[in-house]
């Protein structure tokens, strides 16, 4: 017997669940039970091996009607977060007879039969404790769980059918036969010696387990990692191992290429990286036994359902993936080019189809009713009934997210007309949030940052997110109505993380992608963006520049004419050095000057330059100098939240270096040391464009290079361990009480804009303890784990003796050889200091970062 369970606690997991309902079982004298949840959402269920224990629970803990009641007093139906009211009718008087976690919660006998698979987990149960009480035949934690599978078949889940039933929609099979590990991080599918299919867990959204016949539907967020052997090799190795040859031709030393896709089927290339649902019969002798101590490692959520399934969707054009891709993007180009909707709606409606949230059938409807609704909202001069923050919610909220299609999901909440509504609904709270929106991306982020498309390029797939603020550069502040023309562009794993070299796989063709993609562009509701150009910290993040062409003063505007509108690059013939140079003008400049509406003027000086020996050294390298007047107009164009600074990193045409100020000289004037300042000739010279100042005081830390070139000139380690030591007793010390955990959080600017270093230690003064919330916790944790990986992994050790300055020269010779001028401001909060006061005159070691080992 089975009961049903709604209104739960949202986040409940399984293991939870059954420790909030083990008194209730104890009290009542049942023992053979069993309880399971649906994840994110507010329903769960319990199964019973005898239907007079369930009799039993329902009839003590069962929900009851309420007498009729009048309308007051009837509940409203509030569109709860996981469920959006998909479990609450509106109007019902019941009341609940249970309470989990102060959360009163509705029992009701459930309309379906148990699962078979439950009840053998039962029996399953009931034989162990009657073997061994007290110990579980089960294999240890860190053994990986082994099922025999056949084939695999890709596809999709849709509700898209007359009884609005869950159904697997084939879309590719591969007739496989191989193994299924489930280990402690991800499940590896090995089919034969030359596949294997990589599933992390975190990627796994609900995996669906089948009785009749034995089946595993996975349903992922991500597309799974593929690997496979060349053409050959694979046989090779097997008959290499069977002679005996060497050891070493075994699978543990093979080298696979990572794919795009099974490259033995060809027609998993289309479906790889659009199509998240996997399925595959699995047929193991010991079956029962496994999949019961796969369910107690709760390793990801595990849902026991009859799952229908479709093996043939062309018949139904609605649910092939191809036709309707081809309908819908069809229809996107369509609006597109008459202008019946907004570029950035249809940017957005795309990537709900291309992050893998809707099916490109629903999408296409939601489409056309969207655009009926501007078409009207046009007609009556009306204001835009939809904005992008409310399609935003759709794909990235936490509490507006569209769900997946697995066991548990409402069928009617991925209903295109139910979409709709629901946008209608999260862009009218949104107007009434208008005002506080306003504060946050007030003028002031206006000025300085632009709203940007970015999209990730992965292995199989391409997704699109956004619009973000990013700080402005020379790009985009030189066209600022055509921001939308421009994207940000990252190349990285499926997970979003780098994609990390590794000798065990090679990753020729996921280059071979990541190069067509360089080459072709993105093409995104019939525009097709390109690659424009990099700066030397998005290379470092693995990320590029992309442009849609479009007219400017009439004139259509490609790469090369943007390029070429930059300066005088042709005299380069170093391909890196030329990237380098034009990457000057996609460097983060988010304040600016104009040189011509505030007067100020500019001269080139001469490099101070000196012998030595046979060597001449130039000891003006990049150094410029500024006037106090020009200086000070500055100033107000500067990010709020540091001092006034007296150096400045710029940007210039072809210029690039630093700016101190120099008092000496009168007027609006700056000093440009043309020689070693000017990288590249160029006419866009109207603005002196501000990258960085120096208005707050800097760590410093250490990094592995430091600290090689340290231990050469004879430093000993236990400086280095030392200053190690001192550095974790901090971070344990962060979280003892609420006022270090405050100011550690204030130092690494962390939630700085809702001032939750100042709200923690206000909790504290009430006497609330912030680690009793699970998000607060959280984010210090994070932190911490944050700080003591870099202190690990990349030996970012703090010196609290150390400051980080902006090297400039000596313009006035004052001093002698051997001698610096160190000027800085003690970093105070509430009387703690994060650089220490104790610098005096004397010996100093002065380094610089990148410092490379010779």
């Amino acid at each position: 017997m089975e009961a049903f369970l709604s209104n739960l606690p949202p986040h409940l997991t399984d293991r939870t669940l059954e420790k909030q309902l083990r008194p209730y079982m104890n009290a009542l004298g049942i023992s053979e039970w069993s309880c399971y949840s649906s994840r994110g959402k507010n329903l769960g269920w319990v199964t019973f091996l005898y239907p007079e224990d369930g009799n039993r629970f329902i009839a003590r803990h069962g929900k009851t009607s309420l007498p009729n009641l009048p309308p007051s007093w009837q509940p409203i139906d509030n569109r709860p977060t996981a469920t959006r009211g998909a479990s609450t009718k509106k109007g019902t008087r019941d009341r609940a007879n249970l309470h989990l976690m102060n959360v009163l919660v509705f029992v009701a006998k459930s309309h379906k039969p148990p699962d078979p698979f439950h009840i053998k987990s039962l029996h399953h149960r009931l034989q162990e404790k009657s073997k061994q009480r007290n110990q579980h035949d089960a294999p240890a934690a860190d053994d990986a769980i082994i099922f025999t599978v056949m084939s695999l078949r890709c596809g999709h889940n849709s509700f898209r059918n007359p009884s609005q039933a869950l159904t697997f929609v084939q879309e590719c099979r591969m007739e496989l036969s191989g193994l299924a590990k489930f280990g402690k991080k991800l499940l590896v599918l090995k089919y034969g010696t030359s596949v294997k299919i990589e599933i992390p867990y975190a990627s796994i959204v609900q995996m669906i387990h089948k009785s009749t016949p034995c089946t595993f539907t996975l349903v992922l967020n991500e597309p799974p990692r593929f690997y496979h052997l060349p053409n050959g090799l694979d046989e090779l190795y097997r008959m290499m191992g069977q002679l005996g040859i060497s050891s070493q031709g075994t699978s543990s030393s093979q080298q696979f290429f990572r794919g795009t896709s099974i490259v033995s089927y060809p027609d998993h290339t289309k479906f790889a990286g659009k199509c998240m649902v996997y399925q595959f019969y699995v047929n193991d002798p010991d079956f029962d036994h496994k999949m019961i101590t796969l369910e107690r490692r709760s390793l990801f959520e595990i849902a026991h359902f009859n799952i229908a399934h479709d093996e043939r969707p062309n018949n139904l054009w609605e649910l092939d993936y191809t036709t309707s891709w081809d309908l819908f993007y069809g229809h996107l180009l369509n609006a597109g080019k008459t202008n019946a909707l907004p570029f950035r709606i249809l940017y957005l409606v795309q990537s709900l189809v291309w992050n893998n949230y809707l099916h490109p059938h629903v999408a296409d409807d939601l489409l056309l009713k969207i655009q009926v609704l501007f078409k009207e909202a046009r007609a009556a001069s009306q204001p835009e009934p939809i904005s992008d923050q409310a399609i935003k919610n759709l794909r990235d909220g936490s509490r507006d997210c569209l769900p997946f299609p697995v066991h548990g999901t409402e069928p009617h909440l991925l209903d295109p007309q139910e979409i709709l509504d629901y946008l209608l609904e999260v862009e009218a709270r949104i107007r009434t949030e208008g005002d506080y929106r306003g504060t946050l991306f007030g003028p002031q982020v206006a000025n300085h940052h632009a709203w940007i498309f970015r999209a990730m390029v992965t292995p199989t797939r391409v997704t699109l997110h956004g619009p973000e603020l990013e700080p402005l550069n020379r790009i985009l502040r030189k066209y600022p109505d055509h921001t939308d023309y421009f994207m940000r562009v990252q190349f990285c794993d499926e997970d979003g993380a780098d994609l990390f070299v590794t000798p065990k796989a090679s990753l020729d063709q996921i280059f071979h992608r990541y190069r067509e993609v360089l080459k072709n562009g993105i093409s995104v509701a019939g525009r097709i963006y390109q690659f424009l150009g990099f700066s030397h910290s998005s290379l470092r993040s693995h990320a590029a520049w992309f442009l849609a062409p479009f007219y400017f003063h009439g004139q259509l505007q490609l790469y090369q004419n943007i390029i070429k509108s930059l300066g005088d690059f042709e005299h380069i013939q170093i391909p890196a050095k030329c990237a380098a140079r034009i990457g000057q003008a996609f460097s983060e400049t988010p304040s600016f000057i104009s040189l011509e509406e505030t007067g100020i003027q500019w001269r080139n000086i001469p490099d101070v330059k000196k012998l030595d020996g046979d060597i001449q050294r130039v000891f003006s390298d990049g150094v410029g100098t500024i006037s106090q007047e020009a200086l000070e107009l500055t100033w107000p164009r500067l990010l709020q939240g540091g001092s006034i600074p007296t150096c400045l990193q710029i940007r210039w045409g072809g210029v690039k270096g630093m700016l101190s100020l120099d008092t000496r000289l009168r007027g609006r004037v700056m000093c440009i040391r043309t020689e070693s300042m000017e990288k590249f000739p160029s006419r866009d010279k109207h603005n002196l464009e501000i990258c960085d100042a120096a208005s707050r005081p800097l760590r410093l830390v250490l990094n592995r290079q430091m600290i090689k070139i340290m231990e050469d000139l004879g430093v000993e380690n236990n400086f280095f361990l030392r200053l190690q030591k001192i550095e974790l007793d901090r971070l344990r010390a962060v979280t003892a009480d609420a006022y270090n955990t405050g100011t550690f959080l204030h130092m690494q600017g962390i939630g700085l804009n809702c001032f939750l270093p100042t709200f923690i230690k206000a909790l504290d003064k009430y006497g609330i303890d912030y680690r009793q919330d699970d998000f607060l916790r959280i984010v210090v944790e994070s932190v911490v784990l944050r700080e003591l990986r870099l202190l690990k992994h990349k030996a970012r050790i703090p010196v609290s003796k150390g400051v980080t300055l902006f090297g400039i020269m000596d313009e006035t010779g004052f001093l002698g050889e051997g001698e610096v001028y160190v000027c800085y401001d003690s970093y105070r909060r509430h009387g703690n200091v994060a650089i220490e006061n104790t610098l005096r005159d004397g010996l100093v070691v002065v380094t610089r970062s990148p410092a490379l080992h010779p």
